[in-house]
C-alpha cells in the first residue's frame, strides 16, 4: 500500500505556532461550549507533538480563522 503525501506525517511546528496564535485570538470571542471544547481539546493535543499530517493542522487553522471571524 502506497502512501499518500496527505497521509505523511511531517513537522508541523511553524503550522502549530500559527494555529497557537489563532486559539488565543478565537478562545477572546463568545463561543458555544461546543466550539470551546473543540479549541481547547485540538490546542492540547497539537501542544504534544510535532509531527503531524500537515492537512489536519491546516483543517484546523481554517476552522479557527472561521470562528475569529463569525464572531
Amino acid at each position: 500500500m502506497k502512501i499518500l503525501k496527505e497521509d505523511e506525517y511531517v513537522n508541523c511546528s511553524e503550522l502549530i505556532k500559527e494555529a497557537n496564535d489563532l486559539y488565543k485570538l478565537a478562545m477572546e470571542k463568545e463561543l458555544s461550549y461546543d466550539n470551546r471544547l473543540y479549541l481547547i481539546s485540538m490546542n492540547k493535543y497539537i501542544n504534544k507533538y510535532e509531527n503531524f499530517r500537515e492537512k489536519m493542522i491546516k483543517t484546523y487553522i481554517e476552522d479557527l480563522n472561521g470562528i475569529i471571524s463569525f464572531f
